[in-house]
């Protein structure tokens, strides 16, 4: 009677088990849902395209598929529930997709048992060709470059050319649609010439400026040449050269170049880790200049600089002078290892009273130091507590000022400046 009553409770446990296993949990149902997606891509005219790939990517399952469209000029696939993006090419590589649908960020829903589409049309490239020179005589040597942007005038891709040796360049393959053209010497002898408001990616970052506002775009219709009116470069750089060292004797694995003439700032990178540096494509004008190295030591990433070329502030840095088509030399830096300084304002009901909190780190001589402040023409040292200070001024006027911020340790480093505000009742 016994082992009945067991083989029967074993039985009874093996029948659940088996019952579990063969209905599906919520989550397992919610996974194995599916839905379609179809793709249908056209021509020109409307009429379907058979042979075309289409690749298919999940936002989050991952899940990939890749095939050609069907006679009818389709593509279906059952898909688990997810976004997808989707692209289509042309094998042959003979038509391209709309400017609208070449961003890569085409996207479809796939929700349950529902069919989602998405059309695509193909057509006809178009070419930009032109001719471009410069006025030094010297052989061109320019790159082209061709910048898109999308229906909300956002820029996205880029298409690049080298002209022959008579400048004629021709850049093809382009969807139908909008570009910007810009016009680059490869030696950087000449500021950028361009249509439209595209600057081209370069070694130097014209931050603010603008050299071709106002100017032409460039439509690209269906299978046409879209020809430029021949350009020649007339704006010439400058080139800035010097050296910059660090005042231990270690060199300079990376420098940062700002160069700031009114409100304009441009910035050059040197990583040739070396001390002479020569900075090429300079836009004419009068800078300051600030360099800065990205050079670190052992013990943790700490920064070099920066320095101002002739002076310790912008205020009182000498000028550099850069003109079109010369060379500014002996623009020399000496860098010493900076500590991160910060400074901040403390409430105060007194009149006339700036009470400012410093905090220093970086190095461990940091700690031990000093800072000093100085506010219209006034100065306060004080005595950092680990890496902490607190400075203040009385019978200040009112008005809006400057403190500038300098630690003081086994060496001066460089200074910070702090926008400060004085209310006097």
């Amino acid at each position: 009677m016994t082992i009945r009553k067991g083989l029967a409770a074993v039985l009874v446990a093996a029948s659940v088990a088996l019952s579990a296993m063969l209905v599906p949990t919520a989550a397992s149902a919610k996974n194995s849902a599916r839905g379609t997606l179809v793709v249908k891509v056209v021509g020109s005219s409307g009429q379907p395209l058979a042979g075309v790939s289409v690749d298919l990517f999940g936002d989050r399952t991952s899940v990939a598929r890749t095939g050609l469209t069907k006679a009818d000029g389709t593509f279906t696939r059952k898909l688990p529930l997810d976004t997808y993006f989707v692209s289509v090419s042309d094998p042959d590589e003979i038509l391209v997709p709309r400017a609208s649908d070449s961003t890569g960020e085409v996207s479809v829903r796939v929700r349950k048992n529902r069919t989602s589409s998405r059309a695509f049309t193909l057509l006809q490239p178009g070419t930009i060709e032109g001719n471009v020179t410069r006025d030094d005589a010297v052989r061109p040597r320019i790159k082209v470059t061709v910048g898109r942007t999308d229906a909300d005038n956002a820029f996205y891709g880029t298409f690049e050319a080298k002209t022959s040796s008579t400048g004629a360049f021709s850049i093809d393959g382009l969807s139908p649609g909008t570009y910007y053209v810009a016009f680059t010497a490869r030696d950087f002898a000449y500021l950028p010439s361009c249509y439209g408001n595209f600057v081209p990616e370069r070694d130097v970052e014209l931050d603010g400026i603008n050299p071709c506002a106002g100017s032409t775009k460039v439509v690209v219709s269906e299978g046409n040449v879209s020809t430029l009116q021949p350009e020649l470069l007339t704006h010439r750089a400058g080139t800035v050269r010097g050296v910059v060292r660090h005042a231990d004797g270690t060199r300079p694995a990376g420098v940062t170049f700002t160069l700031y003439e009114g409100g304009r700032r441009t910035t050059f990178t040197s990583d040739t880790g070396k001390d002479a540096y020569a900075l090429r494509g300079v836009p004419p004008g009068t800078y300051r200049i600030k360099a800065l190295s990205n050079s670190g030591y052992k013990s943790g990433y700490e920064r070099y600089g920066p320095s101002w070329f002739g002076g310790t502030f912008f205020d009182d840095a000498d000028t550099v002078t850069v003109t079109g088509g010369q060379t500014t030399s002996h623009v020399d830096f000496t860098l010493r290892p900076t500590v991160r300084v910060r400074v901040s304002q403390r409430t105060t009901k007194k009149p006339g009273r700036v009470i400012l909190d410093v905090s220093v780190t970086g190095r461990k001589a940091a700690r031990k130091g000093k800072v000093t402040v100085l506010i219209v023409g006034r100065t306060v040292t004080v005595p950092l507590s680990n890496g902490k200070g607190l400075v203040k001024f009385s019978k200040i006027p009112a008005g809006d000022y400057t403190a500038k911020v300098r630690y003081v340790g086994t060496k001066t480093w460089s200074p910070l400046s702090k926008k400060v505000f004085v209310e006097v009742d």
